[in-house]
């Protein structure tokens, strides 16, 4: 008996001796093969290794963000290796920047402040100014526009100091932008003033280009459309240094469109048979058809619905060729607008039945398109519980590795422990096998539960999307007529006003009451509430794949998503139609579609 309990306390010793080697090896080969405990390099091999960092990512930040963190990231261990406090602070302010354009933004705001924090210790004012740009930027987007202000105040005062006149002059359009975001176009347009004499000065031509265009849009949306005409010729002259074909052509139509509300009809022809001409050398279908729908426009306005017709009906042409239905629904309006200008109601309906059935077929494909979407989170749901499966399969797999090594080392070494070992492996397989069996069957049982409540929720969505994809259309078209009801009440009160008919105070009365009915915030936030109820995951999934659409870009692309047009969003949003075809420009270009995307079935996708 002593013997057996000799044994069996020997062997418990051996089996703990062997543990503990087992883990001093494990411990000494994890410590001499960590990293952190190689031998840095040489200064100047780091100060290149930087050097090609940077060039790497300027050459590649834009294009993948991903792409830029990874090779920030990289740069920030090299430049604390090596002590280089300057240099990691500019890689984590380019590392905070590629976050905030993933929308990342608790990322981006440690990395900001972290950034800010080493160029205080450095007393490097171009820097500080730098970072509280960028931490400005950060709470624009989040829409604390204080906090935002405040960041750009002491921003400016760092880059007054330190003469860096670029840096300044994007802290000028930060501010402009900001005092957009609170309803002060006439402060906003200051610093957009000092902002465009900073590029000019600094030779940035591609901000100065931005800078002009969104002066112009500010007094075009105010309805001064004489100074809109002069920043939109500053734009064109601009943009003509560039060479941007397509920018020159937009350019054309914004003067062309001030020129046309301003009564300028042959100067709006003028521009828009230079636009026509460019478009020749460089084609561009969606282009082309915007700028034959403003000629049309023109015609019509000038009195000539002949020529509209004959250009309504060519864009029309050119609408079906590139098999864009929104350009379609576009022509098939203004035809519809010739024939009732002309008296012809018969025909001004059967323009806009065809309008209708474009509309239709775009909200079916809409419907098509969720049931698929429904089909393919399904698959997705089973795809994933495959997925866990297999993932306790190789983990199975991999411990069965370990004790398989571990029992060929100490096989010649302890029988016994072999034996332990293996009566134990069996035991876990065993177990193992039980738990899978039972995964198994819990796995069919909530794939049959899931595949009877599918069809159901499939049934019931259909009919719900169908519901709310109507009332979203119907509240919207009942908001582009309230406001057309409006502005023409508007426009019937000054006639009476300038002929007397109406004294001051009566007026002024009708159009403070025209003005809080015209709250384009209080009839986004209900339209959003109930867009959202409809498209649940549209802006999430937006602003995930493209981070830098701005509030309004997004709000457009709602619009556009449920089939407005841009007559119809331009009365919603109280603008022009040149700016909204401007803004549709700026979100293809952002979203790197080429002439021949369709912007309304790209964005049925998400």
């Amino acid at each position: 008996m002593k013997s057996v309990l000799n044994a069996r306390y020997g062997l418990l010793i051996l089996t703990a001796a062997f543990l503990l080697i087992i883990s001093l090896i494990y411990i000494m080969g994890h410590h001499l093969l960590k990293p952190g405990n190689k031998l840095p390099g040489k200064s100047s091999e780091t100060a290149c290794q930087l050097d090609e960092l940077n060039k790497a990512f300027d050459s590649t930040f834009l294009l993948s963000p991903l792409t830029g963190i990874k090779i920030a990231t990289e740069a920030i261990d090299l430049a604390r290796k090596a002590g280089d406090s300057l240099g990691l602070a500019r890689f984590m302010l380019r590392q905070a920047a590629c976050y905030q354009m993933l929308d990342n933004s608790d990322s981006a705001l440690i990395t900001f402040r972290g950034s800010l924090l080493i160029a205080e210790k450095l007393k490097n004012p171009s820097l500080i100014a730098k970072c509280r740009n960028g931490l400005a930027n950060y709470y624009l987007r989040q829409e604390e526009y204080q906090k935002a202000y405040y960041q750009l105040t002491e921003a400016l005062k760092a880059a007054e100091k330190a003469g860096d006149k670029h840096t300044t002059g994007l802290i000028f359009n930060g501010m402009g932008l900001v005092n957009i975001s609170l309803n002060k176009p006439d402060t906003a347009i200051e610093f957009f003033r000092k902002a465009g004499l900073l590029c000019h000065e600094t030779g940035d031509l591609i901000n100065e280009a931005g800078i002009s265009l969104n002066i112009a849009n500010c007094y075009a949306e105010r309805g001064q459309f004489n100074e809109a005409l002069k920043f939109y010729g500053e734009n064109l002259s601009i943009i003509q240094r560039l060479s941007d074909s397509s920018q020159i052509v937009l350019a054309l139509l914004n003067l062309a469109n001030a020129n046309r509300q301003l009564g300028n009809f042959n100067e709006s022809f003028r521009f828009l048979d230079r636009a026509l001409k460019c478009l020749e050398e460089f084609p561009d279908q969606s282009l082309h058809c915007s700028t034959l729908i403003e000629k049309g426009r023109t015609c019509l306005a000038s009195g000539q619905p002949e020529t509209a017709r004959a250009f309504f009906k060519q864009s029309l042409a050119i609408s079906s060729g590139t098999l864009s239905r929104s350009n379609r629904a576009e022509a098939f309006a203004g035809l519809s607008e010739v024939a009732e200008s002309e008296g012809n109601y018969r025909e001004a309906l059967q323009f806009f039945r065809l309008l209708t059935i474009v509309k239709d077929s775009i909200m079916n494909d809409e419907t098509r398109s969720s049931i698929s979407e429904i089909r393919i989170k399904n698959d997705l749901q089973k795809k994933e519980y495959e997925n866990r499966l297999l993932t306790g399969k190789y983990e199975l797999q991999r411990k069965r590795g370990i004790y398989t090594g571990i029992l060929s080392v100490t096989f010649s070494l302890l029988l016994l422990l072999v034996a332990i070992l293996v009566w134990v492996s069996r035991k876990n397989l065993k177990k193992s096998f039980e738990l899978k069996q039972l995964q198994n069957e819990v796995l069919l049982e909530k794939i049959r539960s899931n595949e009877t409540i599918s069809q159901l929720e499939k049934l019931r969505f259909r009919d719900e999307l169908e519901a709310r994809n109507k009332e979203l259309t119907s509240a919207s078209l009942q908001l582009v007529s309230k406001n057309k009801i409006l502005s023409d009440i508007s426009a019937k009160a000054a006639e009476s006003y300038n002929s007397g008919a109406m004294n001051r105070e009566s007026f002024n009365g009708l159009q403070r009451i025209i003005r809080e009915n015209q709250n384009a915030d209080k009839e986004w936030k209900q339209f959003k509430e109930l867009f959202e109820k409809v498209h649940s995951d549209f802006f999430t999934g937006l602003k995930a794949s493209f981070p830098e659409l701005t509030e309004n870009e997004l709000r457009l692309c709602a619009y556009l998503r449920i089939n407005l047009q841009n007559k119809e969003i331009s009365k919603i949003l109280n603008v022009n139609s040149a700016t909204i075809v401007t803004s549709r420009y700026r979100i293809r270009k952002k979203m790197s579609l080429d002439s021949k995307a369709v912007l309304e079935d790209f964005l049925r996708k998400f």
